[in-house]
């Protein structure tokens, strides 16, 4: 049986405030020499929307909220094992996190693999 998306999004909040504080401050994400950071895909966005993780605003084009590429990268490892259930994967890139669906995720490194 599947897990219910409410369910998995609370996992998710929680693995990411628990890596805020796992990581401990301060970040450096602003300016040059600033540590990785990461802007979010829109269903991560909406998943996180509310919490208190540290993140700047640049404006511009596109994603303008940028977040400590550590603290994801920490809660994709707390996230290990708590997901199996759900249809969603968390996948941290150099640039952008995001929370995908399992099956898009696996059409997607199909069709990536089949261009190389």
């Amino acid at each position: 049986m599947h897990m219910k998306d409410k369910e998995a999004y609370q996992i998710i909040r929680k693995a990411v405030l628990e890596a805020v504080e796992i990581e401990k401050g301060p970040f450096n994400i602003f300016g040059r020499g600033s540590e990785p950071r990461v802007t979010l895909d829109r269903r991560l966005a909406a998943v996180l929307r509310g919490l208190d993780i540290p993140r700047i605003y640049i404006s511009g084009y596109g994603a303008n909220y940028y977040y400590p590429t550590r603290v994801l990268e920490t809660a994709q490892k707390l996230l290990e094992g708590k997901l199996e259930r759900s249809r969603y994967t968390l996948i941290i890139g150099q640039q952008s996190a995001w929370l995908l669906d399992k099956v898009e995720y696996k059409e997607l490194a199909e069709r990536l693999s089949a261009m190389h």
